[in-house]
């Protein structure tokens, strides 16, 4: 799952596609996509991607790397240049209606009706959805907008207004959610429900595919990982397929009541190789023995307020990644 290795699943024959479809539940399956604007720029350069029903998807990358395009083409709010998209098992304009009905989708820069009421803008969504009123009050209720219902959507703040949005394209329960950008714009607290609200979501045996800059948000949320730069899959997986093809390291930080004296940070440096970033804290290497480490400090009469393990995030994953991948 490391670069743009071709898919068993795309290898197959076109009768045995269909057939691993119904048996593997295939959501959505792109081939050799590719997309190329009117002024010449090439936003996607041959992306094959299949993901399974019920998986969270996020696509990470850096400004321009093509991951807006790639959600609006699943969506088919674009037409790709080249290559094939499949959403199960039907290209986007093959799909009957009551299939497109179980598609939601929340754009980056979109915004409520801005002179209805949180309420209002949630009836409206019932009557175009033909759900009931119970569900748009479930909804309101689920993403803490229910004591909000009554004010003006332009009285909201960018957060909430946000959070609206997202009631509105969750409101009919769709069995594919493609999200740019979720949680931008939501104070932290907003931010911590709204994240474990799309958790949920995504336990919840439907698929989700998200586009985020924030990763410390994607890698609490997704089940696996999609790196795009320059209009190519650089990587994907799960966090922990991540750090073991990248040979992602595992350190003990520590942290000390009173600095650590001059003299024993020295032998701690030269016995057990640690990597101080304050007076009373440091990092044990991958490969060093832990419990020898603390026997070593209490022995010297070191007071041990702390020690943890410090596991990589998906931003030291991807931070590496660039950097290996520019300098190729």
């Amino acid at each position: 799952m490391f670069g743009q290795k071709e898919d068993s699943v795309r290898r197959l024959s076109k009768k045995d596609r269909e057939r691993s479809r119904l048996i593997l539940g295939i959501a959505l399956n792109l081939q050799e996509v590719r997309k190329v604007y009117p002024n010449g720029t090439e936003a996607l350069r041959g992306i094959d991607l299949v993901i399974q029903e019920g998986e969270a998807i996020g696509l990470i990358g850096p400004n321009a790397a093509g991951k807006t395009t790639l959600a609006k083409l699943v969506i088919g709010l674009l037409e790709p240049t080249s290559g094939r998209i499949e959403l199960w098992g039907s290209r986007f304009g093959q799909l009957p209606r009551s299939m497109r009905e179980k598609i939601g989708f929340l754009p980056e820069g979109g915004s409520p009706f801005e002179s209805l009421t949180v309420e209002e803008n949630i009836i409206f969504w019932e009557k175009l959805y033909g759900i009931s009123k119970i569900r748009g009050e479930e909804a309101l209720k689920e993403w803490g907008l229910w004591e909000f219902r009554k004010k003006r959507a332009k009285t909201l703040s960018q957060g909430m207004k946000r959070r609206l949005m997202i009631a509105q394209v969750t409101l009919h329960q769709p069995s594919l959610l493609v999200m740019d950008e979720p949680t931008s714009s939501l104070d932290p607290v907003v931010r911590r429900n709204t994240v474990d609200l799309l958790r949920g979501f995504a336990n919840s045996e439907r698929t989700l595919l998200i586009t985020s800059h924030d990763l410390f948000d994607v890698e609490r949320i997704c089940t696996r990982i999609v790196i795009l730069r320059h209009g190519l899959i650089l990587a994907q997986g799960s966090m922990e397929e991540l750090q073991r093809k990248l040979g992602a390291t595992q350190q003990v930080r520590v942290e000390t009541s009173v600095p650590i004296p001059e003299a024993l940070r020295e032998s701690l440096e030269e016995r057990f190789g640690i990597e101080s970033t304050s007076p009373n804290e440091f990092f044990l290497p991958q490969g060093h023995n832990r419990g020898e480490l603390i026997r070593f400090l209490v022995e010297s009469g070191v007071d041990i307020n702390l020690v943890e393990e410090k596991k990589e995030t998906l931003e030291d994953i991807y931070i590496k990644m660039v950097k290996e991948d520019e300098e190729r």
